[in-house]
């Protein structure tokens, strides 16, 4: 399964239409997960380098990266982003001109982890939920607020860019037109049910405690094998699935 990790600082211009982004360090993000600099996969998206908007695949890409590198001194997972021109994408330099200026300043990297490099972490000790050590980098995503695209459109930063004049409203309403469809269907919600599906699952397999179901008393397991079989593979794949399936009976 796809995880997407978001990460905010100002890009830097360090050519014509050409933006320096971090993508990802090893800090603690927001989740209490770790993705290690060291185990990413990088050969696979140099051979396809698009860059979209908001993680939606079905539209066209609206930058290239020119060169994507781990950085062992700033310790972060980089990019360098080509813009293109307004005649060859009208809404890749719209986010161009946003990104350069400081309107917009958020990126999200997509990626699938080994999930047997995946260490579970006991957080009552402060160790990451997650950590990460070994993962296939899939795509970047020049993003608006993180897990809420739809912000773009009626944010602060996006009134005050047209303001200031770095774009016009006319510029505005066709990057909306561009993500319409994709605003209609749902896709980044759907994403972010399954990414809180699997918190879910991790907070089980952390879980030291159970709750009596008749009487929701808690109570400690004294069983030896207890967490042992809550950290497999079947197990995680089993309470995913339950979960998943639960959700596709209600929406159907």
């Amino acid at each position: 399964m796809k995880h997407i990790k978001y990460y905010s600082q100002k890009a830097k211009e360090v050519d014509d239409r050409v933006l320096r982004f971090i993508g990802s360090t090893e800090d603690v993000d927001r989740d209490g997960e770790v993705v290690k600099l060291s185990g990413w996969k990088l050969a696979n998206y140099r051979t396809n380098p698009i860059v979209l908007c908001n993680h939606n695949p079905m539209d066209l890409p609206v930058a290239k990266t020119k060169k994507v590198w781990v950085d062992k001194e700033k310790r972060a997972l980089m990019f360098d982003v080509e813009f293109p021109e307004p005649e060859v994408s009208p809404q890749g330099d719209t986010l161009y001109k946003l990104y350069k200026n400081g309107f917009m300043n958020s990126t999200s990297v997509g990626f699938i982890p080994n999930r047997d490099k995946m260490i579970f972490g006991d957080r009552t000790k402060g160790e990451p939920h997650i950590t990460f050590k070994d993962q296939e980098l899939l795509e970047i995503s020049l993003v608006s607020v993180p897990a809420n695209p739809a912000a773009l459109l009626t944010s602060k930063s996006i009134t005050d860019a047209v303001e200031s004049g770095v774009v016009d409203q006319a510029e505005i309403t066709d990057l909306e037109i561009f993500l319409k469809d994709f605003l209609k269907e749902r896709e980044i919600e759907v994403e972010e049910e399954i990414d809180t599906v699997e918190k879910k699952v991790i907070d089980d397999i952390n879980r030291k405690e159970h709750k009596c179901k008749s009487c929701g008393v808690v109570l400690e397991c004294l069983c030896p094998g207890c967490k042992k079989e809550k950290e497999t593979e079947d197990y995680f794949s089993k309470i995913y699935n339950d979960v998943m399936f639960e959700r596709t009976e209600r929406s159907a």
